[in-house]
């Protein structure tokens, strides 16, 4: 069975900039629904992984994200690849 994150990982990871940029722009109304969907369904539950679905994606996503808009906003030249904390992918048999 193929894991589609590892399979969008890898195609991120190897594509230039501006194609990047372009599978972002395509999946991004369709990340956003379901990111805010997940979100809201935590509302109220008394499960503790779920209740902390919310700060997770806070401080996983919503800070790093941004944090890097400020940097390309205020940057004269681009940040390089390895100061933006991006590893090599990796690939699971």
């Amino acid at each position: 069975m193929s894991d589609p994150v590892a399979e969008l990982n890898q195609l991120l990871y190897t594509a230039t900039p501006s194609e990047r940029r372009a599978v972002l722009r395509a999946a991004l109304p369709v990340l956003a629904r379901w990111m805010v969907d997940s979100v809201d369904t935590c509302a109220g539950d008394e499960d503790p992984d779920t209740s902390r679905w919310p700060l997770l994606v806070s401080t996983e996503l919503l800070v790093p994200l941004g944090a890097a808009v400020h940097r390309a906003q205020t940057a004269t030249s681009p940040v390089p690849r390895q100061a933006q904390g991006r590893q090599a992918p990796t690939t699971t048999s």
